[in-house]
């Protein structure tokens, strides 16, 4: 795998499994910001919305810098006809890529397009930027708190990050357990996060949480069943039957995307009011009392 993954291609290897009718059911046109805390909390205070859309938006005439923007190998990128890479481009004022993989790099760059071989858990970032998306990456890296520093180097005053995820709790996942008795896990992932534990990991970084969104199913459950009437007949049935449950239980969606700013505090991860909440927090967890209750 490497150090930094191919990653947006991350968000592209299960782009197009859920069919455009399907999405449509379960993406609002101009959804209102959510509430972090009620978000946490598991209240479905805003419609959910498509992962590419809801990028694409965010980054429509700004400066970006994509990271992990190859998609696995070059080819494949190219062959993608949603490389995810690729919109932004279309979409943003300029846009800046960056990925370990050297040698695609060097040939994507030979066909025009802005990138640089780096590794964000070592380098620097090429420059600031309005907006930095972390496409499905933070999964794949083994050191997430330096992507986030990386990130936060990379970001204007104004800035924004964007992290896009999938959710560990997925109903489709408990779904294929009872049918496979494991879960389906990417061999490149290293890293499960939930909005709770990513907003903890936030918490003890430069960055802190604006947003927080419920993104439009990636995949159904058994989509890859090597049975055709389990993929074309059980599967999207199930899939009907979980979207109900999934509307009144927002944590069993599939994938959530986060907006992330520079900490408005002087960049103080962790100050003493914060600390304080913190062990409350903890506290509570500890007596049984859970979130919000």
């Amino acid at each position: 795998m490497g150090r930094l993954a191919h990653g947006a291609g991350g968000a592209a290897d299960w782009v197009g499994v859920i069919s455009a009718s399907q999405a449509a059911d379960v993406v609002d046109e101009a959804p209102p910001r959510p509430n972090v805390e009620e978000f946490l909390n598991g209240v479905r205070s805003a419609p959910v919305v498509a992962k590419r859309d809801w990028i694409l938006d965010a980054c429509r005439g700004r400066r970006v810098l994509d990271v992990g923007c190859v998609q696995h190998s070059w080819e494949m990128a190219l062959e993608n006809p949603r490389w995810l890479h690729k919109a932004i481009v279309e979409e943003a004022s300029s846009c800046v890529g960056v990925d370990y993989l050297a040698d695609d790099v060097a040939e994507l760059v030979s066909r025009g397009y802005s990138m640089v071989a780096g590794d964000v858990l070592v380098d620097d970032p090429p420059g600031v930027f309005e907006r930095v998306v972390l496409g499905d990456i933070i999964e794949h890296v083994e050191h997430p708190a330096r992507l986030l520093e990386y990130a936060a180097a990379a970001l204007s005053d104004d800035g924004l990050v964007l992290i896009s995820t999938p959710n560990p709790f997925y109903i489709g996942q408990f779904i294929t357990i009872a049918g496979r008795r494991r879960p389906t896990v990417n061999p490149e992932h290293v890293a499960w996060y939930d909005p709770t534990t990513l907003a903890a990991l936030v918490d003890r970084s430069p960055l802190e949480v604006v947003e927080m969104r419920w993104l439009a199913p990636s995949f159904p459950a058994l989509w890859n069943s090597r049975r055709r009437l389990v993929r074309r007949v059980v599967s999207p049935a199930l899939n009907g039957a979980a979207s109900a449950l999934r509307g009144r239980r927002p944590f069993l969606n599939s994938d959530f995307g986060v907006v992330l700013r520079c900490r408005r505090s002087g960049g103080e991860s962790v100050g003493p009011e914060r600390g304080r909440e913190r062990a409350a927090e903890v506290m509570a967890f500890h007596r049984g009392t859970p979130r919000g209750a």
